[in-house]
């Protein structure tokens, strides 16, 4: 199963960080490809809540699969396509020196065992990595400025995200 997990520390508090993760429908101010977000469930917290979120030219449907208040949230992919079969991402917190640490791991279920993996290791890791990148450092950028992230804002913040592994 690949796996791609990074980390960033953000200049804020555990229960700021969060306040934004676990507000489901916030995506696009700190994520800017995600262009709207949409609740499937009256509820909106905790597991078992879904929402879908709509990018340009793509579409994800997501339920929250864990949700330990303050430290870890975990959204499983419900429409996977191609040779994914399936993906969640999971945010754990930490308290790190003058803030918050956040790793993200996202877990790649690929179809069809050699195949899958050759596809993912050819034409999906960098992307997946990408999307690693983005997603911290958008988050890093929101949280500390209390204003949704810009693409320009984001790329300049890749450097303050870090690998922690990579399969």
């Amino acid at each position: 199963m690949p796996t791609v997990t990074r980390f960033v520390r953000i200049k804020s508090g555990p229960g700021r960080v969060w306040d934004v993760i676990s507000d489901l429908e916030t995506l696009p101010k700190w994520y800017p490809l995600a262009q709207q977000v949409e609740l499937l469930t009256e509820q909106t917290s905790g597991s078992g809540a879904r929402r879908r979120v709509h990018g340009d030219d793509w579409l994800w449907v997501e339920r929250v699969a864990m949700w330990n208040e303050k430290q870890r949230l975990a959204l499983t992919l419900e429409n996977p396509s191609g040779l994914v079969a399936w993906q969640t991402t999971e945010y754990a917190l930490t308290s790190a020196h003058m803030g918050t640490g956040v790793a993200l791991t996202l877990n790649i279920g690929m179809s069809g065992s050699l195949i899958g993996w050759l596809v993912y290791r050819f034409r999906l890791r960098q992307p997946y990595e990408e999307l690693a990148v983005t997603l911290l450092a958008g988050l890093k950028q929101y949280v500390e400025s209390n204003r949704p992230a810009t693409e320009a804002q984001i790329a300049s913040l890749r450097n303050h995200v870090s690998q922690l592994e990579n399969t």
